[in-house]
């Protein structure tokens, strides 16, 4: 027997069979309070509409595809393997690990990646600032999202003066959401379509004028840039990003009540 629907604008569609939806609330806990918001097992458009006017252009992936390209043109002839012209595809895996150090997620460094480190440390710190500003406003939205599911009114602005324990979990509860609505992810895919915009990124780097030991643009993207990859999941800032194409609703298996306790 198919779990009652518990989304109202659900009730109207006229079902064959009606799908099975997650019943329950997921619960926050922070310093003795319990916030309690229901599980839908998707995001639906308004909610992936607001996140994704907090990062319109997927700029983390921009941000880092840009810096890549700067570092590899930085380095020039003979730094690859073989001698070879450095890739810009080395140097994005090099920024994905220090990328993840900033969400507390740590990766070895090889040499190589240290001596990058240390030659390009202003460009590297200016695009990982950056990074954390991105990344904090797509927070900020995803925990709004979640908070206007029990309070409709609830607006940007109040969530920024929220403790940020309590922004992270409920950014984690949006993401954990996206995912359950989201299609089975495709890695071969997802690669697939990384490797057709570095390489992109790569003929457009070519054409670059060299001499240029500027850091990277502050402002958005421009048309230039690369179309950034789908992925099935954003949020998070853990991986880089992000924040990427909201999915479609899908059912999912009923869940029952989870919770998340912060100091």
């Amino acid at each position: 027997m198919a779990t009652p629907l518990n989304d109202e604008i659900l009730d109207l569609i006229p079902w064959e069979t009606a799908p099975e939806l997650p019943q329950g609330h997921h619960e926050i806990e922070f310093r003795g309070g319990t916030i309690r918001i229901p599980v839908r097992g998707f995001i639906d458009a308004n909610e992936a509409e607001h996140i994704r006017r907090a990062d319109p252009q997927n700029g983390l992936f921009v941000l880092l595809t840009q810096a890549a390209a700067e570092i590899a043109k930085r380095e020039g002839v003979g730094d690859g393997e073989d001698g070879e012209e450095l890739s810009p595809r080395l140097v994005y895996g090099f920024l994905l690990k220090l990328q993840a150090a900033e969400l507390g997620i740590t990766a070895r460094l090889t040499e190589q990646e240290q001596a990058w480190q240390v030659r390009h440390s202003a460009l590297i710190a200016e695009t990982m600032a950056q990074g954390r500003v991105l990344h904090n406003r797509v927070a900020i939205a995803s925990a709004t999202v979640m908070l206007r599911r029990i309070k409709p009114e609830w607006s940007d602005e109040q969530t920024m003066r929220l403790p940020t324990p309590l922004i992270s979990a409920l950014h984690a509860f949006e993401a954990d959401e996206e995912r359950a609505g989201a299609p089975p992810a495709d890695p071969a895919a997802e690669a697939a379509q990384l490797e057709d915009a570095l390489g992109k990124l790569e003929e457009a780097t070519r054409s670059i004028a060299t001499g240029h030991d500027g850091p990277i643009s502050s402002g958005p993207a421009g048309d230039s840039g690369p179309a950034p990859p789908s992925s099935a999941a954003s949020g998070s800032a853990g991986s880089p990003p992000p924040t990427s194409s909201r999915r479609s609703r899908k059912a999912s298996k009923p869940r029952g009540i989870t919770s998340t306790a912060l100091n």
